[in-house]
């Protein structure tokens, strides 16, 4: 340290320095000449070069991170911290609630050094609607969809050009559709939205028979569809799909039991679906002509699983003859274990250990069709 100026009778020098160096018992000072000094120096008097150390006080402060604060008015405070052992690189991120809004970087005593500062957009914004959306739960989500985009910062209708690009993101729940149970030769007298499905099923009571499927359109000149799957809901990206009216006013299609695609009794799908611009009211009506012995009355007994398998037990009369069908999901598709189950004395049982199903997964659902 060389000193320069004016050369008081007394002076106080202060040194401040940053060490890691630990259990430091003892401090040297060494003078040295200059030829800017009087005579040379090492000290600042004129006569000699001479000086007079008449006091030495050492004092240790234990090293701390030094501290500055950023803010954005109104939205965002926080605190970082930096070190004299090295620069550090720094990440937050923010959201400033209007234009223009400063942001205000501050050292808080003895302060920081700042050398570089980016901004950039994260990408990944998200913004709520002005009204909620809870009224489109459970609705169709076929059809055309519109966003409209309003800048209240500057009080004004975006144009398309302002819109760099948007996407909706639709969570479906895998649930069955709503869905109405058809009874043998009543009317149902519905309404179809524009560009909708509406959903009915049928319980086919035996295994031999004529099924008749009457669809009308009540609001001509709109015509309709009816779609049929013996397993699963049409329309809904499964197998087995058949169209049984395509475009029609009033209609009707026949299904023989047992004959494709009306494979075997129990329960099919239906699928009313209207293509027109406008709503349209309909009537549809499901008759089985040929009478048939009664369903047989089950009693449900006991049902258990573990590692062993699926175990079911019922009763039933004693000529009674049942098929198991199992399926991974409610709504299908349903599939059918190649044996007959009877009783002579109407006590039945079924056990799944997995080797006629492909294994036993962790969730599985069972039905029995009486033969």
């Amino acid at each position: 340290i060389l000193v320069t100026g004016a050369s008081p009778d007394t002076d106080i020098y202060t040194i401040k320095a940053r060490t890691s160096l630990t259990n430091i018992t003892g401090v040297r000072i060494e003078t040295l000449h200059d030829p800017s000094l009087p005579r040379g120096g090492p000290g600042r008097r004129e006569e000699n070069g001479n000086f007079c150390l008449s006091e030495l006080l050492v004092t240790i402060q234990p090293q701390s991170p030094w501290v500055g604060q950023i803010k954005l008015a109104g939205s965002y405070t926080n605190y970082f911290t930096a070190s004299s052992d090295g620069w550090r690189v720094q990440s937050i991120t923010f959201v400033a609630h209007s234009n223009n809004v400063p942001l205000q970087f501050t050292g808080i005593t003895p302060g920081v050094w700042l050398d570089h500062i980016q901004l950039r957009e994260t990408g990944r914004k998200y913004y709520l609607p002005e009204e909620p959306l809870a009224p489109l739960v459970g609705q169709q989500a076929f059809g055309q969809w519109n966003l409209e985009v309003w800048d209240s910062r500057l009080g004004a209708q975006m144009s398309a050009s302002d819109l760099l690009s948007w996407r909706l993101n639709l969570n479906y729940v895998r649930t069955n559709p709503p869905f109405v149970q058809l009874q043998n030769n009543q009317t149902q007298t519905n309404s179809i939205g524009t560009n909708a499905v509406r959903y009915f099923t049928f319980d086919v009571p035996c295994d031999n028979g004529t099924v008749t499927n009457f669809l009308q359109s009540l609001t001509l000149p709109n015509r309709l569809d009816l779609w049929f799957n013996q397993d699963t809901f049409p329309l809904t990206g499964a197998f087995n799909d058949y169209p049984l009216l395509l475009n029609v006013a009033n209609g009707t299609s026949l299904l023989q039991v047992g004959v494709a695609p009306l494979l075997r009794s129990g329960r099919y799908y239906l699928a009313v679906r209207n293509t027109n611009a406008v709503p349209v009211d309909f009537r549809l009506r499901v008759n089985m002509g040929t009478p048939c012995a009664p369903p047989p009355v089950v009693a449900i007994g006991t049902s258990s699983f573990g590692p062993d398998g699926f175990t079911l037990a019922w009763t039933a009369s004693a000529d009674s003859e049942f098929s198991v069908q199992y399926a991974d999901d409610p709504a299908g598709p349903w599939f059918e274990i190649p044996a007959t189950i009877g009783s002579a004395i109407g006590e039945f049982s079924f056990k799944d250990d997995g080797s006629m199903t492909g294994g036993l997964p962790a969730q599985r659902f069972y039905r029995l069709r009486p033969h």
